[in-house]
Order: structure tokens, then C-alpha cells, then sequence
């Protein structure tokens, strides 16, 4: 017998970014850049860089921290923890084991998602499904990234200027039945894995000393290739979301795609016609913070107002992979 799937709901939103702002300003003051340049191509006026002594589970700790209180979750409740993240503070164990712990989620089951710029709604889509078949009654998705002290060369005039820190976490719960996840769409093409990515320190190229000073372990991107696919990818997913859910671009509210670059945004709001403020950004004050933007430009736009209870929410990102993926939300 098959067994009939409940709505899942989103029931609270957190945040976290740490406390240090880093400007175009400064950043021009030790690279070969302005701050009129870094403005004109990414949209990116500061970033948060953590201390020292901040890590990526403590950011991801205190957003969903954030996220429960708003649902008014007790941590023993919660039956899953499911992080999409980039950089752990370790390669192993699992980062979603250390927040389980710092939260005491003793009941919690936890998992790490990698999957770069799409992981979040990726991750949430994934978690989503525990919720509906009964597997779970409350599932914490987190996003969180550190990539200020190891993805990034300082040096790197370009990649240097885009990333910032941060974490954004969401509660999921059975919803009302016409409220919550409408519909989800994933998609991945595998022949984009050399457009952009960290290609040091797997099997291929283990990290050696060598590999290190030569700047194997931090990103690289080909950009061109990237802004194509942006440019692609963010409008259909968008679209196709909205086209298995039923509905039409005229009925959506706020678009809170992935925070990557102001300018391919833009791109993907005219490319679907829609008005560009339609779109909720904040990269302008954190940068592009990979796997914890959606979740935090989410955060903000609910406690800020900008979502509102009834407004149809379409959650969109795209990254390195390729992988694209959405989520069409009525909030409530």
C-alpha cells in the first residue's frame, strides 16, 4: 500500500554572519583591483570574513539556533540535521555531527550535502522528502560556509573579492494542505565539472606541499563559461518549477535566487520578464557565500517583510557541477 505524502512546510528561518566587515575599500588596498570595478562586475559593495576562532559549525550552529527559536522548536525535537556545506571544519566527521552535538540534537539523524552552490535547495528538497513520508516530523537544513580562510588565494585579484562567510538555516514541518513546498526541480549536467571548482586534494591531485604553494586547493572558474550557464539555468529553474506546480510567472511574489553575481541576476529576472526587484538580493552586504546565500537572503526577506504569509516564494540556485535547482513555496 502506498502511503499518502503530507505537505511539508517551511516553520522558521535563522541566520548568521560573522561580525567582521571586509570592504571593496580595503580589499583595493592589497589587490590590483577598485572598488568601482569589483561594484560593476559583481554587484559586491563588503563581505564577512570570520575570526580565527570562529568555525564553520559555529555559524551554522547559531542560524539554526535562530531558525528553531522562530519555529519554536526545542533541539530534542528535531529529527534530522542536513547541511549543505562547502568547507567543514573538518574533511571528516561530518560537520552535521558537530552542530547535532553543539545544539544537543541528541535525537537528530545527520548528514552533509555537497554539492557547491545548488546545495541548499538541493538539501531542503532532499529533507523535504523525511517530512512528507512520515520519516521525520521536523528537519533542520542548514547552508554554511567558510571560505575566507581556505577556498580563496588572497592574492587572487578576481576570486578574491567575490566570496564572503556565513550560515542560513531553515526548519521544516508538516504544513496545511495548499501551503508550503508546491513543487521542486532538480537538475544536473556533468559535462560543466571543469568550469569551476577546487581540483586539488581529491584522488586525481592529493594535496602535497607543492600542490599547496602552487594554489591547488582554492577555487578556480572559468567565468565565461559560468555566466552562460547562469544565464541558462536560473531562468529554467525558475520556469519549470513553476510549470509542475501549475502556476505562472505572474503569480510569483519574491524570487530568493542563489547570491552569486547582481549583473546574472538581473540577466535571469529579464530573461523570465519579470521586474528585477521581484528578486530579493543582499550580496551586496555579504558576497557570494556559495552554500549559505539562499538561506540567508531567505532569512532576511522573512524578517524583514518582504515575505510575507500567502506570497508564492520560488527558492533557485545553480553551481559548479553543473547543478541547478528550485523550490516554489507558498508561505504561509
Amino acid at each position: 500500500m502506498v502511503k499518502s505524502l503530507r505537505p511539508v512546510g517551511i516553520a522558521g528561518t535563522g541566520s548568521c554572519v560573522p561580525d567582521i566587515v571586509v570592504t571593496n575599500a580595503e580589499l583595493a588596498a592589497v589587490l590590483p583591483t577598485s572598488d568601482q570595478w569589483i561594484r560593476s562586475h559583481t554587484g559586491i559593495v563588503e563581505r564577512r570574513f570570520a575570526p580565527s576562532d570562529v568555525q564553520t559549525s559555529d555559524l551554522a550552529t547559531a542560524a539554526a539556533r535562530a531558525a528553531l527559536q522562530m519555529a519554536e522548536i526545542e533541539p530534542a525535537d528535531v529529527d534530522a540535521i542536513v547541511i549543505a556545506i562547502g568547507t567543514g571544519d573538518f574533511l571528516s566527521p561530518p560537520t552535521a555531527d558537530l552542530v547535532q552535538n553543539k545544539l544537543g540534537c541528541r535525537n537528530a539523524f545527520c548528514v552533509d550535502v555537497r554539492q557547491a552552490c545548488a546545495a541548499f535547495v538541493t538539501s531542503t528538497i532532499m529533507a523535504s522528502k523525511f517530512v512528507a513520508d512520515g520519516s521525520a516530523d521536523t528537519v533542520l537544513v542548514i547552508g554554511a560556509e567558510l571560505s575566507s580562510r581556505t577556498k580563496v588565494k588572497r592574492d587572487d585579484r578576481t576570486m578574491g573579492v567575490i566570496f564572503g562567510d556565513g550560515a542560513g538555516a531553515v526548519v521544516l514541518r508538516p504544513a496545511v494542505s495548499g501551503s508550503g513546498i508546491l513543487a521542486t526541480y532538480l537538475r544536473s549536467d556533468g559535462t560543466g565539472w571543469d568550469a569551476v571548482g577546487i581540483y586539488g586534494g581529491g584522488s586525481v591531485s592529493p594535496l602535497t606541499p607543492e600542490r599547496v604553494a602552487a594554489g591547488e586547493h582554492c577555487m578556480k572558474m572559468d567565468g565565461h563559461r559560468v555566466w552562460d550557464f547562469v544565464c541558462e539555468a536560473f531562468p529554467d529553474a525558475v520556469r519549470q518549477v513553476l510549470e509542475r506546480a501549475g502556476l505562472s510567472l505572474a503569480d510569483v511574489d519574491v524570487v530568493v535566487p542563489h547570491q552569486a553575481n547582481l549583473l546574472g541576476i538581473e540577466a535571469g529576472m529579464d530573461a523570465l520578464g519579470l521586474p528585477r526587484d521581484r528578486a530579493f538580493t543582499n550580496l551586496q552586504k555579504y558576497g557570494n557565500t556559495i552554500e549559505a546565500s539562499v538561506p540567508i537572503a531567505l532569512d532576511e526577506a522573512v524578517r524583514t517583510g518582504r515575505i510575507r504569509s500567502g506570497h508564492l516564494v520560488v527558492l533557485a540556485a545553480f553551481g559548479a557541477g553543473w547543478n541547478w535547482s528550485s523550490i516554489a513555496v507558498r508561505w504561509s
